[in-house]
């Protein structure tokens, strides 16, 4: 008499395949060392038991609805003994992960980011193009249920098609709808910088007004950019630039009256002021020096030596230098002096010799532009810009 049940089945497995087709279960023999084994039976938890014969596969005959589920694989012995089970839980998609929550942001430039959802963990990417037929799409992202994809090097003034591919771990395959965006042309093109030559000058004498013109859009663009004086626009500049390059616009401005000038491109403003000269430095000014009334100090604000001595004045072509008695090592900046006697003073960059008259007061100042101001190792040179009254 055999009353001892067989071995449990071994390596149970479910192959579900896409899920459009019966279940395929198939496991290794169990043992049963007396009668031997009769069949083996399958059961779907919460059904019925389905025999298998001898064999050692079972292919359900219904397809399953999508869902979770476990199966049971045992022996029955001749002896009509079932022994322990085997067991296997697996799941059933069919479906197609839903895709939702598509989020574009504004294109106005040459790429744009994409964000979606998906109702399953998903591997997903984006197709796009120029057309329907698109041509082109993202890298997959991970198995997820958020999802983000940016698209490059797109064309501005375009119109793009795209959609969403997702797949589930089971392979099921779902798709968006196609959609569209446009990748907006900007053709910004602005001035970021202005300069004015000069802040003084003489009637008739030149200023020179220079700006930078930078296309900040994604499209090459033509610019034209009046210049306006007091208001008035009297000249323009035109042009074309291809996307990020910059180029320097410049004006020449005569102006015969005396006044302040207020000069505007593109937004940006500046200025200029011109004073008709009452006495222009031309003769030579040269104070004696002496270290009891005078005081200079470098650049750094350290004090500098005087020596006695009188200024020396040249004149070399078309520029006039001063040399003062004032000991600096060479190359040295020099930004301060005041000899209290002459009143001869320097300030960064501006140097005020007084006009006197017979009686000996100041009836009068010469303000020169200061191009330099640097020690020799025994003196400072002074090279001096234009001279007005």
């Amino acid at each position: 008499m055999d009353a001892t049940p067989p071995t449990a089945p071994v390596g149970l497995v479910a192959e579900v395949g896409d899920g459009r087709k019966p279940p395929l279960f198939t496991w290794n023999a169990a043992r049963d060392t007396l009668s031997g084994i009769s069949r083996y039976e399958l059961q779907l938890e919460g059904s019925e038991w389905v025999s298998a014969g001898p064999g050692l596969s079972l292919r359900l005959a219904a397809v399953l609805q999508d869902g979770s589920y476990s199966a049971l694989v045992r022996a029955v012995d001749k002896a009509g003994n079932a022994g322990p089970t085997a067991r296997v839980e697996f799941e059933i998609d069919t479906s197609p992960p839903r895709i939702a929550s598509i989020g574009l942001d504004a294109p106005d430039g040459e790429t744009v980011s994409l964000t979606w959802t998906t109702d399953e963990p998903s591997i997903a990417f984006v197709e796009y193009g120029l057309t329907e037929n698109y041509g082109q799409s993202t890298a997959p992202g991970d198995s997820a249920l958020s999802h983000a994809a940016e698209i490059g090097d797109l064309a501005p003034g375009e119109t793009y098609h795209f959609r969403v591919r997702a797949t589930d771990p089971a392979g099921n395959e779902g798709l968006s709808e196609n959609r569209t965006f446009v990748v907006t042309a900007d053709s910004r093109v602005e001035v970021q910088e202005l300069t004015v030559s000069v802040s003084t000058v003489a009637p008739g004498e030149d200023v020179t007004v220079t700006a930078t013109v930078t296309n900040i859009g994604n499209v090459s663009a033509n610019y034209s950019f009046p210049l306006s004086v007091n208001g008035d626009a009297v000249d323009t500049a035109q042009g074309v630039l291809a996307v990020g390059e910059s180029v320097e616009v410049s004006f020449v401005l005569v102006e015969e009256d005396d006044g302040t000038f207020e000069v505007e491109v593109g937004g940006l403003t500046g200025s200029f002021t011109v004073v008709t000269p009452v006495i222009v430095a031309t003769a030579d000014v040269s104070p004696t020096i002496t270290p009891e009334t005078a005081v200079a100090t470098s650049a750094q604000g350290e004090p500098l030596r005087i020596v006695q001595g009188r200024v020396d004045v040249r004149r070399e072509l078309d520029r006039i230098t001063m040399v003062l008695p004032v000991v600096a090592d060479k190359g040295v900046r020099v930004s301060g002096f005041l000899d209290s006697i002459s009143g001869l003073s320097l300030s960064d960059d501006r140097l005020v010799i007084p006009v006197r008259n017979e009686d000996g007061r100041v009836a009068a100042r010469i303000v020169a532009v200061v191009e330099t101001a640097e020690g020799t190792g025994q003196t400072t040179e002074i090279k001096l810009g234009k001279m007005v009254l």
